[in-house]
């Protein structure tokens, strides 16, 4: 997070983006549980949150962060009062939920169909995300006076690789072959998928070997990523965080 003061304004730069599935407690399922378990009514809704919600949040935070961090990768970055995060909320009905701003990060209530999110095919959900997320980053910026157009650039770039977030993290040429190794990360709905790509002196995929693959997360995948090497004239070897070898490659 980048920040500077000015005359007592604090400036910070807008460049990380996430949906968020808040709970709401249904009053159901939250009597029952006071009932089944003598529960004061806190702690019945601290237990439906943990046994009903929770995973359903992660869940759904799972299959939206492909495009939201599409999004981040693509987006240059803007100086704003305040403001380095924006969280669109879905929730059932926003009513008279305004934005709120704590923190640097500014929550953003948007009706949505959950079950009819998680209903939905792939394609149709990288679709729906971005679009929740455009419609959320409009409603910020006629109240924040932003001007719209280089998110608009952004979710035009997206629609444009028909949503296909995929990007080389790094690369490593042979010193003495000429060769070059990538590692390729197709971050998809349901997965991270990392490949180990060897080309030849002239660009020239001679092999790609899939590598792992993890939950659609940096939390998750980020930790396999540490280093890139040559060991040998035609072996490739990609380490993690830790040094130790993920996978070792050769053509």
């Amino acid at each position: 997070m980048n920040h500077s003061q000015s005359q007592g304004v604090s400036f910070l730069i807008l460049k990380e983006f996430a949906i968020d599935f808040p709970y709401q407690p249904q009053s159901e399922a939250v009597e029952h549980l006071m009932l089944k378990y003598r529960l004061t009514r806190e702690e019945a809704v601290r237990l439906d949150y943990q046994e009903n919600w929770k995973w359903k949040r992660r869940e759904y935070g799972l299959q939206t962060r492909c495009m939201t961090a599409f999004f981040e990768r693509l987006f240059p970055g803007m100086q704003t009062e305040g403001i380095w995060k924006i969280i669109v909320e879905c929730v059932p009905v926003v009513g008279n939920e305004r934005m709120s701003g704590i923190g640097g990060v500014l929550s953003i209530p948007m009706s949505f169909d959950l079950e009819g999110f998680l209903k939905s095919g792939d394609t149709d959900k990288k679709k729906i995300t971005l679009d929740l997320l455009m419609q959320g980053i409009e409603k910020a910026a006629r109240v924040q006076e932003w001007e719209l157009s280089v998110f608009e650039k952004v979710a035009d770039e997206i629609r444009a690789a028909e949503y296909r977030n995929e990007w080389v993290w790094k690369k490593a040429k042979h010193p003495e072959t000429g060769e070059s190794a990538e590692v390729l990360c197709q971050h998809s709905v349901q997965y991270m998928d990392l490949f180990l790509v060897i080309k030849d002196k002239n660009g020239i995929v001679k092999k790609q070997t899939k590598i792992l693959s993890e939950q659609p997360d940096e939390f998750a995948y980020a930790r396999h990523l540490g280093s890139l090497r040559w060991i040998k004239s035609h072996t490739v070897q990609l380490l993690n965080r830790k040094g130790q070898i993920v996978q070792e490659v050769g053509n």
